[in-house]
């Protein structure tokens, strides 16, 4: 299969059956999210150095975020109504952001106007006297319902659960995780990215479910299709480490939850977000994504993962 993937400084494809790595070329970092409308390709930026958001004051004068749609021929962008934007999921005419750094999820209709739904009473992630909030970083929408994952900083992380469009609370999920990124919905069981421990966390069987071999990575990024779950790996580090960090993809077979193979960046940064290319992806919504040609580097592609390893 193919995958399409960002670091804060970079967006990649990936083909996994030859270990060809190409960069897209855009810059105006820092990338996380990816998904696609019928417009294009969909990224979102944050227009700052996210190392930098550290109080309360940072906060208030970094709104520079916004989300961009690529097609073929022209870019188009929204106003900049985010902060620190993280995952984002286009869902029919909408493009939903999980608006870290405001602490909320941000929803651009057609005419790509936002509307902010806040889901507590806090409008920071930072809040005064530096209080920290709730971090929502992952939003995907599924069945009628959207499932917002909270990181909670030092605190287990959560799982909200909302109606679309109505945007009201049906539950709040508790769960024995750290740092808790993504969700996958997988029949009656949500799987998300228990970060800290760098493993994969069912929340009907309230365990981790596989973990990376060795240690030393978070798991952030999940995508999946034909009974393959791809799981991204960022070398564990300060946050301003993260952008030229090692990072890792690694592909687990879903029925016997194995690793079945790994791809290494050495040196590429962290993996923020994981999508496939011209298939559908079953932990993500939105229309298949397809990369503009435009936006391929000219001239040789970059090297291939300087070490891939296979798992019996």
């Amino acid at each position: 299969m193919d995958l399409i993937f960002s670091t804060p400084l970079g967006v990649y494809t990936f083909f996994c059956e030859s270990g060809m790595l190409r960069r897209l070329r855009i810059d105006t970092p820092e990338f996380y999210g990816i998904s696609a409308t019928r417009n294009g390709l969909v990224l979102s930026h944050s227009g700052i150095d996210n190392a930098r958001l550290t109080s309360h004051a940072s906060y208030l004068v970094s709104e520079r975020g916004r989300v961009r749609e690529y097609g073929e021929l022209s870019t188009t962008e929204s106003a900049a109504e985010l902060l620190q934007p993280h995952q984002v999921e286009s869902y029919g005419d909408f493009i939903l952001v999980a608006n870290s750094g405001r602490n909320c999820i941000t929803a651009f209709n057609e005419e790509r106007s936002a509307v902010h739904y806040f889901p507590t009473t806090a409008r920071w992630d930072i809040g005064p006297a530096e209080r920290k909030a709730n971090h929502f970083n992952s939003v995907h929408v599924e069945a009628g319902l959207v499932y917002v994952v909270a990181h909670n900083y030092q605190r287990l992380s959560t799982v909200w659960v909302f109606t679309w469009p109505g945007f009201e609370l049906v539950d709040v999920i508790g769960t024995n995780t750290v740092w808790a990124h993504n969700v996958m919905v997988r029949g009656q069981d949500l799987v998300v990215c228990n970060s800290a421990s760098g493993s994969l966390y069912s929340i009907e069987e309230k365990r981790d479910i596989w973990s990376v071999d060795g240690g030393g990575f978070i798991t952030r990024g999940l995508a999946s299709a034909s009974g393959l779950l791809f799981a991204g790996l960022s070398a564990v580090g300060s946050r301003g480490d993260r952008k030229d960090c090692d990072a890792a993809i690694c592909v687990v077979d879903l029925d016997t939850m194995r690793t079945i193979e790994r791809f290494d960046f050495p040196g590429l940064g962290g993996i923020h977000e994981i999508r496939l290319l011209d298939i559908a992806d079953t932990c993500h919504g939105g229309p298949v994504i397809r990369v503009p040609h435009r936006l391929l580097e000219q001239g040789s592609a970059a090297s291939a993962a300087s070490n891939s390893q296979c798992y019996a």
